[in-house]
């Protein structure tokens, strides 16, 4: 059955403009051709054979290397190279061999415009990857027992995405080197870490120290990253490493971070540390708990033209006082006026979960671990900042309050037409809906505008038919807006859906819609292309799983439409992905039969 689904894929390929696939495994041999039957043994061999576009897949089971693997190849933002965990199975990368060396990296990557997901890296000799190149995307992999740090990004690696990876266990010989995640040093700007968990290294979580002299300025950003018992061995007993949890800069040089909705909980020292940091540090929505201290950002003041902003975050049980410097903003934090923070205010304290499983697409489990009571003061104590949130205002904290509308959304989208939007929503049910009120404002760097109401589009009142729904917001300026909906039940109370975000740029973005939703047989994928591009049209179901790959193919700029043919598709939701170039747009539906 194998060799029958690779001879399709092979024929398919040849028809459609398919980049090639080649395949690795520990049972492989270098003299192979690459096939699917008979594949390579190691990654170099993949590498060197692959031109970009092209996909290598690694099987399942324990490679094994001795020496480090390099990877300097160049894609470009049209046509990556792929290096992929074959699906359904774990391919890990055994590097226990290697003795500790400098020179005894994993992997290093100096190549750009990779993805690199789905493998583990074990045990070592120095980093279990390197990254220096930029545009580069890793994505589910482990790091773990390296003899440095996990993941480390340096010598002017810029403008990589690190999404849905966990490093733990990490320790070298010394104990004050092994970090969870690293952009340090020489590092370049536009990194950015999402998702990610780091634990039980033996220096810190995360560390943006920068080089004496550097002068560069360079911004790191980390979105919904969980932090927890850095500066401790596998063991679980304390290491002689700093210990902090996210690290933002160091040696008197500005490093820019931004931390939205982080975790940091049990690291031996800091669980938020500003060591020596000049540059701007944005922190919104974070958790610190029983580190010592939670926040620890009290050593210089930023330098000139930058800032200190610490909002909506939530400090509880902190092992040292909490410090700041005067100058820093700060808002609508759990330790400001009129909170006072206890254990009430949280479901449970109770850290199970942190280093639970993943979930199948590969983002973080659900915990109740810090997640909010329903009874807490902090939900809706927060103020704006630009994040989604539901209720009045945002949650304190992390993590959101789950709210349900009254009605079931089943999806919320914006679709940008030159200087026009469209609001797109559908229903599953509505009980006692009135309708929708519109709104905007409008974002400005950091600042976010008051709301505006724009109108107010009539609901279904009672009804378990799926419904769709338009509301047209036209003539915008140049410039960045937000949309919720505030849905009104008939007595007048109400719920705000999530937010979403469209950038005016004053010509024609990427733009993608289908018709009819619900799909029942065939629908028409409309979609605009701002250039001449290659484009990938792939479906997953509501759980992230993949579905179906419709096409793959190069493209004029301009309007465009297709079918999809969905009568194989079982009755549910699913999300349709268009990648063009360096561009993608999501747009969820349903089928129904």
């Amino acid at each position: 059955m194998k060799s029958i689904l690779s001879l399709l894929l092979l024929v398919l390929s040849c028809a459609t403009g398919f980049a090639t696939a080649r395949y690795v495994s520990p049972t492989g041999l270098d003299t192979n051709p690459g096939t699917f039957e008979l594949p390579y043994k190691t990654i170099t061999k993949g590498v060197s054979s692959s031109v970009a576009g092209d996909t290598i897949y690694l099987r399942g089971g324990n490679h094994v290397y001795s020496t480090k693997i390099s990877i300097s190849k160049v894609g470009t933002a049209v046509n990556r190279f792929y290096l992929l965990a074959y699906p359904g199975e774990k391919p890990v990368l055994d590097f226990s061999s290697m003795a500790f060396s400098s020179s005894n990296r994993g992997l290093e990557l100096s190549g750009s415009y990779w993805t690199i997901r789905g493998m583990d890296f074990y045990k070592a000799g120095d980093n279990g990857m390197f990254v220096s190149g930029g545009f580069n995307i890793i994505a589910i992999c482990n790091f773990y027992e390296n003899q440095d740090t996990g993941l480390q990004l340096a010598n002017g690696a810029n403008n990589n995405q690190m999404i849905n990876c966990d490093s733990y266990f990490n320790v070298d010989p010394a104990q004050g080197n092994a970090d969870g995640f690293a952009a340090k040093l020489d590092v370049g700007t536009g990194n950015s870490f999402k998702g990610c968990r780091s634990w039980q290294n033996s220096d810190d979580g995360w560390d943006g120290l920068l080089t004496t002299g550097l002068g560069t300025n360079p911004a790191t950003t980390y979105d919904s990253c969980w932090c927890f018992m850095n500066g401790y061995l596998k063991s679980g007993v304390a290491s002689s490493g700093n210990g902090n949890g996210f690290k933002m800069g160091g040696n008197s040089e500005r490093h820019d971070a931004t931390l939205t909705r982080c975790l940091s909980a049990f690291n031996r020292v800091k669980g938020f540390d500003q060591n020596n940091d000049l540059g701007s540090m944005i922190l919104y929505n974070c958790t610190g708990y029983k580190n010592k201290p939670n926040f620890g950002m009290n050593n210089f003041d930023p330098a000139p033209g930058e800032v200190m902003i610490v909002k909506n975050c939530i400090s509880y049980l902190s092992q040292a006082t909490d410090v700041f410097r005067a100058v820093a903003t700060l808002s609508n934090n759990s330790w400001q006026s009129p909170f006072v923070t206890n254990a009430a205010d949280f479901v449970s304290v109770d850290s199970m979960g942190l280093r639970a499983p993943r979930k199948a697409d590969g983002s973080l489990p659900d915990i109740n671990f810090m997640m909010l009571a329903s009874s807490s003061d902090l939900i809706d104590g927060g103020v704006n900042v630009g994040l989604p949130y539901n209720g009045a205002a945002p949650d304190l904290g992390a993590f959101e309050t789950n709210y349900a509308l009254p009605v079931s959304l089943l999806s919320f989208t914006v679709l940008q037409k030159e200087n026009t939007v469209e609001l797109h929503w559908t229903t599953a049910t509505e009980i006692q809906n009135k309708g929708w009120e519109i709104e905007r404002t409008f974002v400005t760097g950091t600042t976010v505008a008051a709301w505006q109401n724009l109108g107010f589009v009539n609901g279904h009142g009672n009804t378990v038919a799926v419904s769709a729904y338009l509301f047209t917001d036209a003539s915008l300026s140049s410039g960045t807006y937000q949309y919720r909906l505030k849905q009104v039940d008939a007595d007048g109370h109400f719920k705000y859906s999530p937010i979403v975000s469209v950038t005016i740029s004053g010509k024609k973005g990427l733009a993608l819609s289908l018709y009819p939703n619900p799909v029942k047989g065939n629908a028409t994928i409309h979609f605009f292309l701002p250039e001449t591009t290659a484009v990938t049209w792939t479906i997953f179901d509501a759980a992230g799983h993949f579905v179906k790959l419709i096409s793959d193919m190069s493209l004029d700029a301009g309007e465009h439409s297709r079918l999809l043919e969905a009568a194989g598709l079982s009755q549910g939701k699913y999300v349709l992905t268009m990648l063009a170039g360096s561009q993608s747009a999501n747009y969820p539906f349903l089928v129904a039969h």
